[in-house]
């Protein structure tokens, strides 16, 4: 038997890297950058390149940065 496949929300998952959706969804969790890099054991800086990444890939701000974390 062969799955149906929607086109509509294939096009997404070719656009996106999948990493970079897993440290955004890391950053949603935690609201904070410097806790998602530490969950992810990476540098801040390096997951704020992927996030920055993914909103690149998508052409829109997915959060709003300040001095207290992510909103």
């Amino acid at each position: 038997m062969t799955e149906m496949i929607d086109l509509r929300h294939q096009r997404w998952w070719n656009l996106i890297n999948l990493a970079d959706a897993a440290d955004f969804l890391r950053i949603c969790e935690t609201e904070n950058l410097t806790r998602a890099a530490a969950l992810a054991k990476v540098s801040p800086s390096t997951l704020s390149r992927s996030l920055n990444r993914l909103e690149d890939e998508l052409n829109v701000k997915l959060c709003t940065r300040d001095q207290k974390g992510i909103i």
